[in-house]
């Protein structure tokens, strides 16, 4: 009996390059590195990763920035309130001094 020929377009990368690419990946390579080096498509790589359960890695450091970002931007608005508390109470001291020296 022959064998049925497989349909579709035939698999250009093996899996040992697969593994390769995904470790470059990884490594923190460029994906146009690394669409150089092992002539792969960027969309192969994606497919690659997700198809090893290997999130974009890139994409969370991208959500982590704007999360710093916004962590940020509350600390300085928590700074320049914490620098008006420190002015008003070096000026509520600066009246306690006159009231001393006055008394003196």
């Amino acid at each position: 009996m022959e064998t049925p020929k497989r349909r579709g377009r035939p698999r250009l990368i093996d899996n040992d390059k697969a593994d390769a690419v995904v470790a470059a990946y990884q490594c923190g390579e460029k994906l146009a590195k690394i669409e150089r080096d092992f002539d792969v498509a960027r969309a192969t790589i994606y497919w690659l990763l997700e198809r090893r359960g290997i999130t974009d890695q890139r994409v969370k450091r991208n959500v982590r920035l704007q999360v710093d970002s916004v962590t940020a931007a509350h600390l300085y608005d928590l700074i320049a309130s914490q620098e008006e508390e420190i002015e008003r109470l070096e000026a509520e001291v600066e009246d306690l001094r006159k009231q001393i020296a006055d008394l003196g």
